[in-house]
């Protein structure tokens, strides 16, 4: 098995050359970690400190959290690939394709093993169809990034992912 060093120097497809770092995530790969988040793929501020849902998404998903009463610190943040997927360094992002996201399923697999989860949130359409028959009963959400484009907070969209993160903390603290 793979070390999470040697994740870090991952060649498995076209996104080495050009990331800046590999994303493993974000969060403490420890006993009290319960949730496990998984997003899409690293946005530009991800891909250059190397944490996953760093940047004005993953402060928007925080805040989403937070308002439905989880503790960040038992959340563990990952994406359904690695490396920022982007034609070219500090390139727009895009839609990771399939080849990425199978080059990388073995990695993810290998920080998923490591981590004590019981519920899965699934964020965006590209980690639910990737991960939805691996978990069936997990928590599907919008994009912080689809929200922000639609006014964050005040989003017509807000409240129904509010709403779901609420569903899933009536079975998280029974």
């Amino acid at each position: 098995m793979k070390s999470l060093n040697e994740i870090k120097n991952c060649e498995r497809c076209d996104l080495c050359k050009t990331r800046y770092n590999v994303v493993l995530g974000r969060g403490n790969i420890s006993l009290n970690t319960c949730i496990l988040i998984i997003g899409e793929a690293p946005g530009a501020t991800e891909d250059l400190i190397g944490e996953a849902f760093v940047g004005l998404s993953g402060k928007l998903l925080d805040t989403m959290l937070k308002e439905v009463g989880f503790d960040l610190n038992e959340c563990y943040f990952l994406n359904t690939i690695l490396c920022r997927p982007t034609d070219k360094k500090s390139g727009k992002n895009r839609i990771p394709n399939v080849n990425e996201i199978l080059a990388c399923r073995y990695n993810i697999e290998m920080i998923m093993s490591k981590i004590p989860f019981q519920f899965v949130i699934l964020i965006g359409e590209i980690a639910k169809k990737y991960f939805i028959k691996t978990f069936p009963i997990a928590t599907c959400i919008q994009l912080p990034a689809y929200l922000l484009r639609t006014g964050g907070v005040k989003s017509p969209h807000y409240q129904k992912n509010i709403n779901r993160l609420q569903e899933l903390g009536g079975k998280y603290y029974d």
